[in-house]
């Protein structure tokens, strides 16, 4: 009789267990990226792409590519050729990226020939703040996209 109380205790237990690592797994699988912005710190300047004189005046602006590392290597998120920040630069991945599989952001300047890293960021959350640039995350919350990445 005891020893029946005692087994369904640990039923009960292990089914709140199973729950609890459910519930964990769609949680940290659901919350997807749906843009990061690009803005230029206060009292930064803003890099330029190199030019001769009037030569290449039209293209001195950046070619801003953001790039992130996952497991599976660096990836694009998107580019901007000749384009300067602005008001901010707003990148949307063209697929779904959850925001723990983003590891670390590179924002480039790509240029013919080769391409300048102007700023990395270890990604930790949804705000970054470097020397002269800032990232900022949005993300939204998929419970659909959580439990297919679970089971």
């Amino acid at each position: 009789m005891k020893l029946d109380k005692h087994i369904v205790y640990i039923v009960k237990g292990v089914a709140v267990l199973i729950l609890a690592w459910i519930f964990w797994g769609v949680f940290q699988n659901s919350n997807l990226v749906t843009s990061v912005t690009i803005s230029l710190n206060d009292y930064s300047i803003e890099h330029r792409d190199n030019t001769f004189g009037d030569l290449g005046k039209a293209d001195e602006a950046p070619d801003y590519r953001l790039m992130y590392l996952s497991k599976k290597g660096w990836i694009e998120l998107g580019s901007y050729a000749n384009t300067w920040i602005g008001n901010g630069l707003e990148f949307k991945p063209d697929r779904r990226i959850r925001l723990k599989d983003i590891r670390e952001l590179q924002l480039v300047d790509a240029d013919t020939g080769r391409d300048e890293i102007l700023e990395h960021f270890p990604f930790e959350g949804k705000l970054h703040i470097g020397r002269n640039y800032t990232i900022t995350a949005a993300t939204k919350v998929d419970l659909k996209s959580g439990l297919k990445e679970l089971f």
